[in-house]
């Protein structure tokens, strides 16, 4: 494999993890309806119920 294809190959493997992981690290799911919810949100975007204290998780 030619070093451009593989700088190519591995900046995309970095992308798509990146696109998949990265952002459910930053979202915490409701544990009433599990819908995904900003971190800094005090109430479900989706069902309107209370999510749990940063410091109580």
């Amino acid at each position: 494999m030619s070093d451009g294809l593989y700088v190519v190959v591995m900046l995309s493997v970095v992308l798509i993890v990146g696109i998949t992981c990265v952002p459910s690290m930053f979202r915490q799911d409701c544990p009433e309806c599990g819908a995904r919810n900003p971190l800094d949100a005090k109430r479900c975007v989706a069902c309107g119920k209370p999510l749990p204290r940063p410091d109580a998780r």
